[in-house]
């Protein structure tokens, strides 16, 4: 997300409320077109405070603990939009 600053993350397995990063994830990047270039500014460092749209997906995660991201939609580096369906066992 840091990295794309806006696009998406699809078909991503959760595991214990965890993230699985296998083959079958797909990040779509998008670019946003109209906007000067360098607008956004990016943190200089890797030792900042997570933002609370972070936690809040954090959170989703440990909620669902075990199922997929459908969507995670993310902008200027951070998460705005999740989808997700729970691993049923009956699915398993």
């Amino acid at each position: 997300m840091h990295e794309h600053q806006f696009g998406r993350i699809e078909n991503m397995s959760i595991r214990g409320g965890q993230p699985v990063l296998d083959g079958n994830m797909r990040v779509v990047r998008v670019a946003k077109l109209g906007a000067k270039s360098g607008e956004t500014k990016l943190p200089s460092t890797d030792d900042f405070e997570l933002k609370k749209a972070v936690c809040d997906l954090l959170d989703e995660l440990e909620l669902l603990q075990n199922g997929t991201v459908v969507c995670l939609e993310f902008r200027q580096g951070l998460p705005s939009l999740l989808e997700t369906t729970p691993h049923s066992a009956a699915a398993v």
